[in-house]
């Protein structure tokens, strides 16, 4: 898809702007980047016959999700990068990660409202901002892509089921939905749960402390200060 090479620059900019601290002019997104340990997870019920349930756990690997069919649920407390990550794997999607090619785009979840050409009016923003309008409404309809829906309010059960019927109404488009939580949504109704079975749930956990240093040191680069040096005072 010609059109990838087009929106990367763009998008490689916006994502950098997100992580940039102040008036900072050198971080990289790409280059310092270092994505949280990602895992699904499902309930499985005991082989004795009781009643009670445990949890599955499987990591699984950014480029993985990414080049996967499903829709993703994608979880994590308050300020555990979510968005961040959603910046990334827009800009990994646009390197051509994926086995079939598609557009990353990017969206809120109260961006999606009810009319004509919904969908194309929430992204529209984002897609004439890293195409410069190259991006129109008939590539949406007809191009694979990868929906990226930020600030998903489960406690709006109402809006939840219209933005579920759009992803029923768009067979082109694979959807990363992301919202606060831990291994699944709350405040949810049985029928819009019963509409995101075929969402695969997808955790952000915790970094490592190895990678916790490695990003220390790799801020402390950045204005100069020598991190190993300190330590050894």
């Amino acid at each position: 898809m010609s059109l990838l090479a087009t929106i990367r620059p763009a998008i490689k900019r916006i994502g950098d702007e997100h992580v940039r601290l102040s008036n900072d002019d050198g971080l990289d997104l790409e280059k310092f980047f270092v994505c949280p340990p990602l895992s699904t997870s499902k309930r499985v019920s005991e082989e004795s016959g009781e009643t009670d349930e445990q949890t599955e756990t499987k990591h699984v690997a950014l480029a993985d999700l990414l080049d996967a069919t499903e829709n993703v649920l994608l979880l994590g407390p308050p300020e555990s990068g979510k968005t961040t990550l959603i910046h990334y794997a827009a800009l990994k999607t646009a390197t051509g990660l994926t086995a079939t090619p598609r557009l990353p785009l990017r969206a809120k979840f109260y961006d999606f409202q009810k009319g004509r050409s919904a969908i194309w009016r929430a992204v529209r923003a984002y897609a004439n901002e890293i195409s410069d309008g190259k991006i129109a409404a008939k590539v949406i309809e007809t191009t694979p892509i990868l929906l990226f829906v930020d600030d998903v309010i489960a406690g709006d059960d109402l809006h939840l089921a219209y933005l579920l019927s759009l992803v029923k109404e768009a067979p082109n488009i694979r959807w990363v939905f992301c919202a606060d939580g831990n291994t699944r949504l709350t405040n949810v109704s049985a029928e819009n749960e019963r509409r995101m079975e075929d969402f695969t749930t997808v955790s952000i956990g915790d970094l490592p402390r190895a990678s916790i240093r490695k990003l220390s040191a790799q801020w402390c680069a950045i204005g100069g200060f020598n991190w190993r040096m300190q330590m050894r005072h």
